[in-house]
């Protein structure tokens, strides 16, 4: 299956552009991360499909995925 990934805040020092990835049947979101090349312990939160995503949610042929920085503030 095919899944577009987009990498948003200090995430694009990894993945600066929106990216396709080729994943097996029954990826999931943590199986996404492993294969993004984004350390998974940076990733603050990802949504698929505009809604927010736990690790264990399984992925479909053509999801956007959005990967998201944990957020900063003071």
């Amino acid at each position: 299956m095919q899944v577009t990934v987009r990498a948003q805040g200090h995430l694009r020092r990894y993945r600066p552009e929106g990216f396709t990835l080729e994943l097996p049947d029954g990826a999931t979101v943590r199986s996404l991360i492993d294969a993004s090349g984004v350390p998974w312990e940076e990733v603050g939160l990802v949504s698929v499909n505009g809604r927010q995503a736990p690790d264990e949610t399984p992925l479909h042929d053509g999801d956007q995925v959005m990967l998201l920085a944990p957020m900063e503030g003071g």
